[in-house]
């Protein structure tokens, strides 16, 4: 295929070419030659967003529109989340096989996700279990998978200078899988600890109900994930041999034919081209036909699933969704009509749904459209979800609140043609502007789209297809808009108020829930909806960018940021990005870029966006859980209000975060965007935060919310822990603490807190990218203007100090989930084995990253494949606040391992470790040197994350901008022994040796004995009470910043003061010495 018949976006320098192979497989090749190999790069004064490969500890909001808590959604990691960033420059592939959980056999569910598991463990030609993950590994690179109900993908990425090896590998993975039995038991165990761990979350229970209510025949109506039943003992039962039908099911569907293959590299085309034939070729094509499921029948009678289904949800709080399932879409990529109308009934602004409900304080968020996962968006159906976070209000006004959306709905029906063109055409501008300047993708995610993609989509349209709008067809549009009727509708709340009513079971996640018909008062009222006169459709918006010219600099070009401006309430970072706004190689003169077009230089640029970072510190979260929750609170209802405000700049590309900053400090504001409209959106955040006046409705309704949203952390064994191990180190409260703090906080008291915390401040803030240094300067003095602060005293100024571990010391921690939550009856248990290193140097910093970089497969293969503790186990680094630390993680079931057991497991892990570190040959651990070193060089694939590494060494007080080039100046002094010592002395109980190990046990038959005390609740709230009453936090809130912060010794006590199984923790914490304030810049 010629690449000008792929339509790629205008920045895209990347080269294309589609070709088939003998044997059917259809594969994209992808060439980036602006992409420099960092194996031989000069390192200049580019450096790679990967700092280090360190988990940096933060404590941020809330986020309530996710399911992951406040403090951990950035660090929430997978196992390959740190290769993940330094994979921005290296090489990828993806193979997409055609085939998935929808063609399970009946008598096995689960087996395509099993064969996704023991396909990559092993092959004739490389027959060891874990030789592809280990030989990616030592090269800098990982290996994974996935499984739909139509396709499973497999992925890796690796540097470039072995991507032609890796190429060899990973088509021996489908040529000659060995498919060992002894292999596929132990992967049994992975895939039911996998199951396990989504067995807490409320979206796969509620998927997995609806396949149980699908129709028998539909191809629904199954169990995707598989677990011990599916895969052994039921099997054993019925004397099905498991292993043969996993070879069967192999031979049958992995065929060449039924294969798509995408893959990216800085090599040339043609290079590229002969290894993909020369390995690929041999796949076998058992010429099996295309599976297509669109003439099965759908999973649902329309009039069957018009019902209310009352569920029992694990996470506190009321949702209630609203589902339709449509016949199949894809065929209609061009006219995409889902994402035009998620965009329509999505919308936050004037006049929407959401605006109405939350007008009312009946929600919360409003979430609407399709996840385009193979289980929502496939052959056979598509669904279209409506789903409404309720507040208390709102639940007893549920029937109110579906109504409103059913007349949102009702008005779009009835838009004339005139207002869709007009809606579709600005949504196709919005589109197509971000397509068409969006910043580099990481590889191995690009490479899973386009194979994806290559297998549903025309080759012309493979990056294209159901991203942009192309076609407006208003039969197609209307049709969809038609289906979502009343009359059509299931609706799904979740509500532990249920928990009476409900008296069936799902037998997979063992969700409680119960069916009954819609009440007929409702039903009348649906037949005939009316839509409101508070509703409307979106106006014209006035945020979307037509101007794409380049700002010519008005500073001479720097290497890193420099101060541009600072005085006692502010100080103003600055760089004008000579990467990512410039053509590759020198930067020009600073007269030449004045007198340059545009014109003369678009066909160089890469993204025309610019980034406002704001750092505004306050000392006042810091000093007590009351402080931090009304921080946290405060932030809730601006981001609330905001979100109407500031919508339709959010619809046209631009974008803002509001949140805690780390270490409760203050609070962050991030903007960004096409340059284009940016100061507009800035503006308006500005002027809201400045003139934000907190209304009695939305501080009950946010506080409800935010205390649903710390309770939810208790039940969540990796937030809890990392919430308590923060706490025990003293860089944040707890969130028990918390829970306590909000139950007694008053309208009066956020008033005042508010109030206060404006009073004092100093802001950091850093300007980059097409942005000018004037723009920057009337920018910040606009922002000083606004929210007229007064100087930040400097006996206040907000600093955390880390607690040190006691040395050559192990404190082991246990806390039942029951003990936290009486209604938590998970068995998922968690453990952290933790090893604090103290404050870090770049030395350190690069030991724990050679750590990382030779352990991290070899501790993954030890406790999940060898020992099979659970699905998701491992290592990581951590740099809390500029102390480095190490741990090791074990995500199990307690009914599988005694919380004694698995924690002498890890110890014999460190153990072995420690032998293969010093086994290791000098050939393989130059190798592993080199990779980290390749990977330090790497240059930042985006504008986004050189601003991320930027504005990381703002926050942290370092600003070490050429960290990177330091720590590979450091890393050519390292030597096996040196890393052997030093993880000796701080790991391996050596004379640097300091350990914290936390288990968050779930339920099983057989409680262990060990079971810490659990505190009198009632006293405890009694002593809060106290507390309260001899501060007078209501009252001591009056003029002055020094006023508050001289409660000091009282506002203390709260440390003390906890809930549940978290008191002795806190208790060992006070007697923990404090380290100086740590920065790594040394």
């Amino acid at each position: 295929m010629a690449a000008s018949t792929l339509k790629k976006a205008l920045t895209d320098k990347r080269d294309y070419r589609y070709i088939t192979l003998e044997n059917g497989i259809r594969v994209m090749l992808i060439s980036d030659p602006q992409s420099i190999d960092p194996d031989v790069i000069d390192r200049g004064s580019s450096c790679s967003s990967l700092c280090s490969s360190y988990e940096t500890d933060t404590a941020e909001p809330i986020d309530d529109l996710s399911d992951l808590e406040p403090s951990d959604r950035e660090d929430e990691e997978s196992r390959h989340k740190a290769k993940k960033k330094l994979g921005h420059l290296m090489s990828a592939a993806a193979l997409c096989v055609g085939v998935g959980s929808f063609s399970d056999p009946l008598e096995v569910p689960g087996l395509a996700h099993l064969l996704e598991h023991v396909i990559l463990m092993g092959n004739e030609k490389f027959p060891g279990e874990n030789e592809f993950d280990e030989f990616l590994q030592k090269h800098g690179g990982y290996v994974n998978a996935t499984t739909d109900p139509e396709e499973t993908v497999f992925y890796f990425t690796v540097r470039k200078a072995k991507f032609k090896e890796s190429l060899e590998r990973f088509a021996a993975v489908f040529i000659s899988p060995l498919l060992r039995e002894e292999s596929m038991n132990r992967e049994i165990g992975a895939v039911d600890s996998e199951f396990m761990e989504a067995h807490e979350d409320d979206s796969e229970r509620l998927e997995q109900l609806l396949c149980n209510l699908a129709k028998e025949g539909s191809p629904t109506k199954k169990f995707f994930w598989g677990n011990t039943a599916t895969l052994k003992e039921h099997p054993r039962e019925k004397g099905i041999d498991v292993n043969a039908l996993l070879k069967e099911f192999y031979m049958k569907y992995y065929s060449a034919n039924l294969m798509t293959l995408a893959v990216v590299s800085c090599d040339p085309l043609d290079e590229m081209e002969g290894w993909i034939r020369e390995s690929f070729s041999t796949i076998a094509n058992h010429e099996y036909e295309h599976l297509d499921f669109s003439k099965d029948m759908a999973p649902f009678q329309e009039e069957e699933i018009h019902r209310l289904y009352k569920i029992v949800p694990t996470k506190p709080g009321d949702v209630v969704c609203l589902k339709w399932c449509l016949p199949p879409l894809i065929h209609h990529y061009k006219v995409n009509p889902l994402s035009l109308i998620e965009r329509l009934v999505g919308h936050e602004g004037e006049g929407s749904a959401l605006s109405v409900l939350r007008e009312k304080h009946y929600a919360h968020t409003l979430r609407a459209g399709n996840s385009y996962s193979g289980s929502e968006f496939n052959s056979n159906f598509c669904l279209f979800t409506v789903e409404i976070e309720l507040s208390t209000l709102g639940h007893k006004n549920v029937f109110e609140c579906v109504d409103i959306v059913f007349q949102h709905i009702k008005m779009l029906q009835e838009a004339t043609l005139d207002q869709l063109e007009r809606y579709y055409e600005e949504s196709r501008i919005i589109e197509e502007n971000s397509f068409n300047y969006k910043e580099k993708e990481e590889p191995c995610g690009y490479v899973c789209d386009v194979a994806q993609s290559l297998r549903l989509y025309p080759v012309e349209q493979v990056l294209t297809a159901n991203v942009l709008l192309m076609d407006f067809n208003e039969d197609v549009i209307r049709g969809v808009l038609n289906r979502l009727a009343p009359q059509l509708a299931g609706i799904f709340w979740l509500s532990s108020q249920h928990s009476v009513q409900c008296d069936r079971r799902e037998p997979w996640f063992d969700t409680q829930y119960h069916i009954e018909e819609i009440p007929e008062e409702w039903k009348c009222k649906w037949k005939e909806v009316l839509s409101s006169d508070n509703l409307h459709l979106p106006l014209s918006n006035p945020f979307i960018a037509t101007d794409f010219l380049l700002k010519p600099p008005d500073r001479p070009p720097t290497q890193h940021p420099t101060v541009l401006k600072e005085n006692e309430h502010y100080r103003l970072w600055y760089y004008k990005d000579s990467k990512f706004n410039t053509p590759k190689g020198e930067s020009p003169p600073l007269t030449l870029f004045l007198q340059t077009k545009w014109e003369l230089l678009k066909d160089l640029i890469t993204v025309l966006v610019a980034w406002y970072c704001l750092h505004l510190m306050s000392p006042l979260a810091m000093h007590s859980p009351h402080n931090a929750v009304c921080l946290e609170l405060l932030l809730s209802m601006m981001n609330r209000e905001m979100a109407k405000m500031a919508y339709y700049a959010v619809d046209a590309g631009l974008s803002y975060t509001l949140k805690c900053s780390h270490g409760n400090r203050g609070l962050v504001l991030q903007v960004n965007g096409f340059s284009h409209k940016i100061r507009q959106l800035f503006d308006l955040l500005i002027n809201r935060i400045a003139d934000y006046d907190i209304s009695n409705d939305t501080f009950e309704t946010e506080k409800e919310h935010l205390a649903q949203e710390y309770t939810h952390i208790l039940r969540k064994g990796e937030k809890f822990l990392k919430n308590l191990r923060l706490s025990i180190l003293g860089c944040q409260w707890t969130v028990t603490a918390k829970i306590a703090a909000i139950r007694l906080l008053t309208m009066q008291s956020m008033q005042a807190f508010n109030q206060i915390l404006r009073q004092h401040m100093f802001v950091e803030g850093l300007f980059q990218g097409n942005v000018t240094a004037y723009e920057s300067i009337d920018c910040m003095d606009f922002m000083k203007g606004k929210l007229a602060y007064l100087s930040l005293p400097l006996e206040v100024y907000p600093e955390v100090r880390v607690a040190q571990l006691p040395s050559n010391s192990e404190v082991s921690m246990l806390f039942p989930v029951e003990d936290l939550d009486p209604s938590n009856h998970t068995p998922n248990t968690l453990l952290i084995v933790y090893h604090q290193f103290g404050p870090g140097t770049f030395l350190n910093s690069v030991f724990c990253d050679i750590l990382m970089q030779t352990l991290e497969e070899e501790v993954f293969d030890r406790l999940r494949t060898k020992r099979q503790l659970g699905y998701s186990v491992g290592c990581r680094s951590h740099n809390t606040h500029g102390v480095l630390g190490f741990s090791f993680y074990v995500h199990t079931q307690a009914d599988k391992f005694i919380p004694k057991e698995a924690v002498q497991q890890i110890r014999d892990v460190i153990s072995e470790s420690l032998d293969s570190l010093n086994k290791m040959t000098d050939n393989d651990f130059t190798a592993h040197v080199t990779s980290l070193n390749s990977a330090k060089r790497e240059e930042d694939l985006s504008l986004q994350d050189e601003v991320e590494r930027h504005f990381a060494e703002i926050l942290s007080g370092d600003y070490v901008f050429d960290r990177l080039q330091r720590e590979i100046e450091t890393l050519q002094h390292v030597t096996k022994q040196d890393v052997c010592q030093w993880y000796e002395k701080h790991i391996f109980q050596g004379e640097h040796f300091r350990r914290l190990v936390l288990q968050s046990l779930g339920q099983s038959n057989e409680p262990p004995s060990e079971v810490l005390p659990v505190p009198n609740m009632e006293s405890i709230e009694e002593d809060f009470d106290r507390f309260f009453e001899e501060i007078q936090i209501d009252k001591s809130y009056g003029t002055r910043l020094l006023d508050v912060l001289s409660l000091g010794n009282s506002v203390a006590k709260v440390r003390s003061l906890d809930i549940r199984g978290v008191t002795p923790a806190l208790l060992f914490r006070r007697k923990l010495l404090l380290l100086p304030t740590c920065h790594i810049n040394h």
